[in-house]
């Protein structure tokens, strides 16, 4: 024999209550996993194209306009815009380096310009950089 209790029809009203307390809390979530994402894709985007700009520093016959156009390359290929990257290549003058001098190339760039959304909400002064460092290969 079944028994029902009289309080069941009214379980609706707290469910709709319940929704509405956690609903900003899971909202909240969605986006800070949703920049917490694009922080990381940003990155290692960074990383990839600063090791490949700094291969081709290293390499002979190279300049920096070579560098440069490499990096902007590989950040275009991943949808980020090279104007909003600050790219820092030490030496400045990579063709006067010699056999395993070192070479660093540093790429900073603002997170507010490489999210997808209007303004991030949780990282909004953060930058992201990435630095590389190789030997020349010049001798």
């Amino acid at each position: 024999m079944l028994i029902r209790s009289r309080h069941t029809h009214r379980r609706g009203g707290a469910a709709l209550v319940e929704l509405v307390a956690a609903a900003p809390l899971i909202v909240l979530l969605v986006f800070g996993m949703m920049e917490a994402g694009r922080m990381c894709t940003v990155s290692i985007v960074l990383a990839n194209a600063a090791r490949e700009g700094c291969r081709v520093a290293v390499s002979r016959g190279k300049t920096s306009t070579d560098v440069s156009a490499r990096v902007k390359s590989t950040l275009s290929a991943a949808g980020i815009s090279s104007s909003a990257v600050t790219m820092t290549l030490t030496p400045s003058t990579i063709e006067t380096t010699t056999l395993n001098t070192q070479i660093s190339l540093k790429l900073s760039v603002p997170f507010t310009s490489v999210y997808w959304l209007k303004s991030p909400f949780f990282y909004k002064s953060t930058t992201l950089s990435s630095t590389t460092v190789m030997l020349s290969q010049r001798p």
